[in-house]
């Protein structure tokens, strides 16, 4: 059985539907919604059945936090690597990350990207949002993951990418945010204009920040 924590305030951590994140209200005018919807990783999910039998317990995700969500999914069609998973946390604890470095941790996960694009994207998926919450040590996980998707380009992580920067744009580590909203000025999409503008940043600096990136990607 895999355990996997979710809150009903963040992003799923598997991607059950598409429909969440192809609303085409966030989708800047200028980019047709099939441009994205034609991504490697969208083209590849949409072949995966990810709703599980209801009946089936062995296909049921164990949920014990509070203000958990219930989702039954099939285990053996989701791509996740339990030993990618392991490395790249340790890695990633013990880091420290520089704009424009590449770290071992981003070299590790873009040899598993190649091999297994949509079991890598999962994977850090899972990571991410199991570190969400962490303090000390473990919260860096977020830092680097945020890191590493930075680099791609954006229709190479779109959805799953996007949604782990979209739910740091408010955490309570302004580092964290910091990173996310680097990732949107990495990608330098237009779809991520309304994102950026949908936030109220915790602090001005970050804010000023986030307008910045705005100014540049609609420039």
């Amino acid at each position: 059985m895999v355990r996997i924590r979710v809150q009903e305030d963040n992003p799923n951590p598997i991607v059950i539907s598409f429909v969440d994140f192809l609303d085409s209200s966030t989708i800047d005018d200028g980019k047709e919604l099939g441009d994205l919807n034609s991504s490697k990783l969208y083209e590849k999910y949409e072949q995966l059945s990810l709703i599980g039998n209801a009946d089936d317990t062995s296909s049921t995700l164990d949920y014990s936090q509070e203000n958990s969500v219930a989702v039954t999914v099939n285990e053996n069609a989701i791509p996740f690597k339990r030993d990618v998973y392991s490395i790249l946390s340790a890695i990633y604890e013990n880091e420290v990350f520089e704009t424009g470095i590449v770290n071992p941790s981003e070299k590790y996960f873009i040899e598993e990207y190649k091999k297994d694009a949509i079991g890598a994207i999962n994977t850090l998926n899972l990571l991410f949002w199991d570190n969400f919450e962490a303090t000390g040590r473990k919260s860096n996980n977020l830092i680097g993951i945020l890191h590493t998707i930075s680099h791609l380009n954006y229709e190479e992580v779109y959805p799953i990418g996007v949604s782990m920067a979209v739910g740091s744009l408010n955490h309570r580590n302004q580092e964290v945010c910091e990173y996310a909203i680097k990732c949107f000025e990495n990608w330098n999409h237009p779809d991520g204009v309304k994102k950026l503008q949908s936030v109220q940043f915790a602090s001005k600096w970050l804010e000023e920040y986030a307008i910045a990136v705005i100014e540049e990607i609609d420039s």
